[in-house]
């Protein structure tokens, strides 16, 4: 179907709608207008720029995502378009040198008007390679600073490491001299009451030794005064005559230092 045909049958179905459609009796714009005031006016001025430029933004987006489109396309399909086109020319050519003048002027005609195209191609060619360059160094760029970060991440992520295994080590190291500290306070503990004890029966053992130097001296005083009566005694028995006495308190007296000396060998 050719163009003519396709917009032939397009006007002919909106004829067909229009018929269709209901007569509307809203009023029309000439209407409107004459209705409307001078601040309305300028306030439908203002609201149709903004929408203007709104439009206008859009097409500018559209237009740049379609270049953004065409640095998209492959070289190698462009380079096909421009044999083909340069197959053509050939022909043109060739028909326009071998038929009359007519055809060697439309011939002419086509050659320079491929030969404008073809430059134009070349022209968008060479602009969407240098798009090309130029994406490939921002993209070479972006890579090595992406490898520097994460370089510099790892180098981070290396040094953290390393200092956390230097703080689980001394976490470790201090864990085993707190270890050490209280086993050697338990000792230290234990070492004093037995210390205590000892000195415990240190003390008892010097009391002990204490009394027993104590009790021979008593002893002796006791035995010094049980002498001194039995030498009155014996003064007052030799006045009366009587020797016997005194000779039986005699072995009483060895009896008595032998007792001595037995005691003082148990006090050793």
């Amino acid at each position: 179907m050719t163009k003519r045909a396709a917009t032939a049958e397009v006007s002919e179905v909106e004829r067909r709608v229009k018929k269709e459609e209901p007569k509307d009796e809203t009023p029309s714009l000439k209407e409107k207008l004459a209705e409307m005031t001078k601040e309305d006016l300028m306030e439908k001025y203002v609201s149709l720029s903004a929408d203007y430029d709104a439009v206008r933004a859009k097409l500018r987006r559209a237009e740049s995502a379609e270049h953004l489109g065409r640095i998209r396309y492959s070289l190698k399909d462009r380079e096909h378009r421009m044999i083909a086109q340069d197959r053509c020319n050939a022909r043109w050519k060739l028909l326009g040198e071998s038929s009359g003048p007519l055809n060697q002027k439309r011939g002419i005609q086509m050659e320079a008007f491929v030969h404008d195209t073809l430059i134009t191609q070349r022209d968008d060619i060479h602009g969407l390679k240098k798009d090309l360059e130029s994406a490939k160094t921002e993209l070479n760029t972006l890579r090595g600073k992406a490898n520097e970060e994460h370089s510099k991440e790892f180098e981070r992520a290396k040094k953290l490491k390393e200092e956390n295994d230097k703080l689980r080590v001394d976490a470790k190291k201090k864990a085993e001299v707190e270890k050490q500290l209280a086993l050697s306070q338990k000792a230290n503990a234990i070492y004093k009451a037995k210390f205590k004890e000892q000195e415990k029966e240190l003390a008892e053992r010097n009391s002990r030794i204490r009394q027993l130097e104590e009790a021979p001296r008593a002893d002796d005083e006791e035995e010094e005064e049980a002498e001194e009566k039995a030498g009155d005694v014996s003064g007052v028995k030799e006045e009366g005559g009587e020797e016997g006495a005194a000779d039986e308190e005699e072995p009483e007296e060895l009896m008595l230092d032998d007792g001595h000396e037995e005691n003082s060998k148990a006090d050793e």
